[in-house]
Protein backbone atom coordinates (compact mmCIF):
# COMPACT_ATOMS: atom_id res chain seq x y z
CA UNK A 1 0.00 0.00 0.00
CA UNK A 2 1.48 3.55 -0.73
CA UNK A 3 0.89 6.05 1.35
CA UNK A 4 -0.36 9.80 0.61
CA UNK A 5 1.26 11.57 3.43
CA UNK A 6 4.10 10.12 5.46
CA UNK A 7 3.96 6.45 6.52
CA UNK A 8 2.92 5.77 10.08
CA UNK A 9 5.61 5.28 12.66
CA UNK A 10 5.82 2.23 14.40
CA UNK A 11 4.09 3.54 17.65
CA UNK A 12 0.81 4.25 15.24
CA UNK A 13 1.39 0.61 13.98
CA UNK A 14 1.00 -0.82 17.06
CA UNK A 15 -1.68 1.69 18.61
CA UNK A 16 -4.12 0.93 15.65
CA UNK A 17 -3.77 -2.12 14.23
CA UNK A 18 -6.91 -1.65 11.72
CA UNK A 19 -5.14 1.37 9.86
CA UNK A 20 -4.78 1.18 6.38
CA UNK A 21 -1.53 -0.37 5.51
CA UNK A 22 -0.55 -2.48 8.90
CA UNK A 23 -1.11 -5.60 6.48
CA UNK A 24 1.70 -4.32 4.71
CA UNK A 25 4.29 -5.90 6.94
CA UNK A 26 2.70 -9.08 7.42
CA UNK A 27 2.87 -9.27 3.87
CA UNK A 28 6.39 -8.55 3.36
CA UNK A 29 6.89 -11.66 5.26
CA UNK A 30 4.64 -14.05 3.85
CA UNK A 31 6.17 -13.25 0.42
CA UNK A 32 9.60 -13.35 2.04
CA UNK A 33 8.80 -17.16 2.68
CA UNK A 34 7.76 -17.54 -1.00
CA UNK A 35 10.68 -16.12 -1.89
CA UNK A 36 12.58 -18.74 0.24
CA UNK A 37 10.53 -21.84 -1.47
CA UNK A 38 11.09 -20.48 -4.50
CA UNK A 39 15.15 -20.04 -4.23
CA UNK A 40 15.29 -23.32 -3.55
CA UNK A 41 15.06 -23.75 -7.18
CA UNK A 42 13.42 -26.96 -8.35
CA UNK A 43 14.43 -28.94 -11.03
CA UNK A 44 11.90 -30.34 -13.39
CA UNK A 45 11.97 -33.80 -14.29
CA UNK A 46 10.29 -36.06 -16.56
CA UNK A 47 9.64 -39.77 -15.70
CA UNK A 48 9.73 -42.29 -18.54
CA UNK A 49 7.94 -45.85 -17.68
CA UNK A 50 7.73 -49.35 -19.83
CA UNK A 51 5.17 -50.76 -17.73
CA UNK A 52 5.03 -54.38 -19.08
CA UNK A 53 1.94 -55.83 -17.38
CA UNK A 54 -0.16 -52.78 -18.41
CA UNK A 55 1.76 -53.42 -22.27
CA UNK A 56 1.97 -48.89 -22.23
CA UNK A 57 5.00 -46.66 -21.97
CA UNK A 58 4.45 -43.81 -19.71
CA UNK A 59 5.80 -40.45 -19.12
CA UNK A 60 4.91 -38.03 -16.41
CA UNK A 61 6.24 -34.92 -15.38
CA UNK A 62 6.78 -33.30 -11.58
CA UNK A 63 9.41 -31.36 -10.18
CA UNK A 64 12.08 -32.27 -7.04
CA UNK A 65 14.51 -30.39 -5.32
CA UNK A 66 17.99 -29.40 -6.32
CA UNK A 67 20.40 -30.70 -3.51
CA UNK A 68 23.78 -29.83 -3.74
CA UNK A 69 24.34 -33.50 -5.20
CA UNK A 70 22.46 -32.39 -8.07
CA UNK A 71 24.51 -32.84 -10.80
CA UNK A 72 26.08 -36.08 -9.69
CA UNK A 73 22.81 -37.44 -9.58
CA UNK A 74 21.41 -37.04 -13.10
CA UNK A 75 23.48 -40.04 -14.96
CA UNK A 76 22.07 -42.13 -12.27
CA UNK A 77 18.34 -40.86 -12.53
CA UNK A 78 18.42 -40.91 -16.02
CA UNK A 79 19.01 -44.85 -15.92
CA UNK A 80 16.32 -45.26 -14.22
CA UNK A 81 13.86 -43.55 -16.15
CA UNK A 82 14.66 -39.82 -15.04
CA UNK A 83 15.67 -37.10 -17.05
CA UNK A 84 15.90 -33.50 -15.67
CA UNK A 85 13.96 -31.27 -17.98
CA UNK A 86 16.68 -28.38 -18.73
CA UNK A 87 19.58 -28.28 -20.40
CA UNK A 88 22.17 -25.65 -21.48
CA UNK A 89 23.15 -27.63 -24.92
CA UNK A 90 21.00 -29.37 -27.24
CA UNK A 91 20.19 -33.21 -26.25
CA UNK A 92 17.69 -35.93 -27.14
CA UNK A 93 16.89 -38.82 -24.68
CA UNK A 94 15.72 -41.82 -26.53
CA UNK A 95 14.13 -45.08 -25.01
CA UNK A 96 13.18 -47.89 -27.54
CA UNK A 97 10.96 -50.84 -26.45
CA UNK A 98 9.63 -53.93 -27.76
CA UNK A 99 5.62 -53.98 -26.69
CA UNK A 100 4.08 -57.43 -27.53
CA UNK A 101 4.32 -57.20 -31.33
CA UNK A 102 4.82 -53.67 -31.72
CA UNK A 103 7.89 -51.64 -31.50
CA UNK A 104 7.85 -48.20 -29.44
CA UNK A 105 10.57 -45.13 -29.87
CA UNK A 106 10.52 -42.43 -27.44
CA UNK A 107 13.06 -39.21 -27.47
CA UNK A 108 12.52 -36.09 -25.50
CA UNK A 109 14.55 -33.66 -27.43
CA UNK A 110 15.97 -30.36 -24.96
CA UNK A 111 17.03 -26.66 -26.08
CA UNK A 112 18.68 -24.29 -24.16
CA UNK A 113 16.85 -21.36 -22.65
CA UNK A 114 16.13 -18.69 -25.06
CA UNK A 115 14.92 -15.64 -22.70
CA UNK A 116 14.53 -14.29 -19.54
CA UNK A 117 12.20 -14.66 -16.77
CA UNK A 118 8.68 -16.67 -17.02
CA UNK A 119 8.61 -19.61 -19.40
CA UNK A 120 11.88 -17.36 -21.09
CA UNK A 121 14.57 -18.92 -18.52
CA UNK A 122 13.45 -22.94 -18.67
CA UNK A 123 14.88 -24.94 -21.53
CA UNK A 124 12.10 -26.20 -24.29
CA UNK A 125 11.82 -29.62 -24.88
CA UNK A 126 9.95 -31.74 -27.41
CA UNK A 127 8.94 -35.27 -27.23
CA UNK A 128 8.17 -37.62 -30.46
CA UNK A 129 6.57 -41.22 -30.36
CA UNK A 130 6.98 -43.36 -32.91
CA UNK A 131 5.12 -46.92 -33.32
CA UNK A 132 6.62 -49.34 -35.59
CA UNK A 133 8.29 -46.55 -37.51
CA UNK A 134 5.57 -44.51 -37.57
CA UNK A 135 5.10 -40.86 -35.80
CA UNK A 136 1.65 -41.04 -33.20
CA UNK A 137 3.06 -37.90 -31.13
CA UNK A 138 5.23 -35.37 -32.25
CA UNK A 139 4.79 -32.20 -30.12
CA UNK A 140 6.12 -30.22 -27.73
CA UNK A 141 6.70 -31.46 -24.25
CA UNK A 142 7.32 -28.19 -22.40
CA UNK A 143 7.16 -24.46 -23.11
CA UNK A 144 6.29 -21.18 -21.60
CA UNK A 145 2.83 -21.38 -22.33
CA UNK A 146 2.20 -24.84 -20.64
CA UNK A 147 3.20 -28.46 -22.00
CA UNK A 148 2.49 -32.23 -20.71
CA UNK A 149 1.99 -33.50 -17.35
CA UNK A 150 1.42 -37.30 -18.77
CA UNK A 151 1.20 -39.56 -21.13
CA UNK A 152 0.33 -42.94 -22.30
CA UNK A 153 0.62 -44.90 -25.21
CA UNK A 154 -1.02 -48.13 -25.49
CA UNK A 155 0.64 -49.70 -28.63
CA UNK A 156 -1.64 -52.93 -29.17
CA UNK A 157 -4.86 -50.16 -29.63
CA UNK A 158 -2.48 -47.46 -30.90
CA UNK A 159 -3.97 -45.46 -28.29
CA UNK A 160 -2.20 -42.20 -26.37
CA UNK A 161 -3.82 -40.29 -24.18
CA UNK A 162 -2.55 -36.93 -22.96
CA UNK A 163 -2.69 -34.99 -19.16
CA UNK A 164 -1.80 -30.92 -20.08
CA UNK A 165 -2.01 -27.84 -19.50
CA UNK A 166 -1.76 -24.41 -21.27
CA UNK A 167 -1.27 -21.44 -18.48
CA UNK A 168 -3.50 -22.14 -16.05
CA UNK A 169 -5.82 -24.38 -18.17
CA UNK A 170 -5.96 -28.20 -17.88
CA UNK A 171 -6.97 -30.66 -20.30
CA UNK A 172 -7.40 -34.53 -20.79
CA UNK A 173 -8.01 -36.26 -24.21
CA UNK A 174 -7.08 -39.26 -25.91
CA UNK A 175 -6.51 -39.89 -29.52
CA UNK A 176 -6.21 -43.64 -31.29
CA UNK A 177 -6.45 -42.20 -35.07
CA UNK A 178 -4.37 -38.73 -35.88
CA UNK A 179 -1.20 -37.70 -35.06
CA UNK A 180 -0.86 -36.04 -31.26
CA UNK A 181 0.88 -32.65 -32.53
CA UNK A 182 0.97 -28.90 -30.97
CA UNK A 183 -2.35 -28.55 -32.98
CA UNK A 184 -3.66 -31.43 -31.20
CA UNK A 185 -2.78 -29.63 -28.11
CA UNK A 186 -3.66 -26.62 -28.62
CA UNK A 187 -7.27 -28.20 -29.66
CA UNK A 188 -7.55 -29.53 -25.98
CA UNK A 189 -6.75 -26.61 -24.31
CA UNK A 190 -9.69 -24.37 -26.65
CA UNK A 191 -11.83 -27.19 -25.78
CA UNK A 192 -11.53 -27.04 -22.00
CA UNK A 193 -11.40 -22.81 -22.03
CA UNK A 194 -14.90 -23.37 -24.08
CA UNK A 195 -16.51 -25.88 -21.12
CA UNK A 196 -15.15 -23.56 -18.68
CA UNK A 197 -16.67 -20.30 -20.43
CA UNK A 198 -20.12 -22.23 -21.23
CA UNK A 199 -20.36 -23.38 -17.39
CA UNK A 200 -20.66 -20.23 -16.20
Amino acid sequence: MWWTDSPPTAAEFRLNPAMPGTRLPAMAVVLSLCGAAVAAEDAPYAEYRYVPALGQIQVSTGVFDRTRDFDSRKVTLEREGILVVEAQQPRTFTRAEHVGAHVVVTTISLQPPVGHGEGGASSFSDVKVLLDGQPIVDCPFARGWGGIDRLVVDPARRFVTVAGHEGIVRYEGFESRKLVDEDWLFERARDARELIRNSK
